[in-house]
């Protein structure tokens, strides 16, 4: 399982990134939704499932766990990002 970091922007958009970049470089001037950090659990080299927690200092937005690990954890494994 590796960390790493994801903004949410909408109910399907979102950007996953290494933990050394802050969210607020990453952000920009995008509406953000929810931020924070993500563990990525995999099953045979294939995506299980996508673990999302905590929030963003930089941003000050926490984040959706439930939602945003759902809206994650689909577009990986359909390939859809």
């Amino acid at each position: 399982m590796s960390q790493l970091k994801y903004i949410v922007f909408s109910d399907i958009d979102f950007v996953i990134f290494p933990m050394g970049m802050t969210h607020s470089n990453v952000a920009r001037s995008i509406p953000v939704v929810s931020a924070g950090f993500l563990h990525l659990k995999s099953i045979d080299n294939r995506i299980a499932s996508a673990h999302c927690f905590g929030e963003s200092t930089s941003l000050g937005i926490k984040s959706n766990p439930e939602k945003d690990s759902r809206i994650i954890t689909r577009a990986l494994r359909n390939g859809d990002w």
